[in-house]
């Protein structure tokens, strides 16, 4: 989360100036945590598509629920 965190804070003060990618298929999404998935809208121009199985978590207590990403980012 350090490296996540750090490169976000990176962006909001320089700007993004890294290839910028048209579209990103992410598995596993409920291993991610959201600013994982933040950073990831920074870089994606037309669409991300994220799958994976909310009820296979990696880490007990996460309730991750697909239709909670849009509310991440508004």
């Amino acid at each position: 989360m350090d490296l996540v965190n750090h490169v976000l804070s990176d962006i909001e003060v320089y700007g993004y100036h890294g290839p910028m990618l048209n579209y990103l298929f992410v598995d596993e999404v409920q291993d991610l945590p959201p600013a994982t998935l933040y950073l990831i809208s920074k870089i994606v121009t037309n669409g991300v598509f994220y799958c994976g199985d909310s009820a296979q978590t990696i880490a007990k207590g996460v309730n991750f629920k697909f239709r909670d990403i849009p509310q991440m980012f508004s």
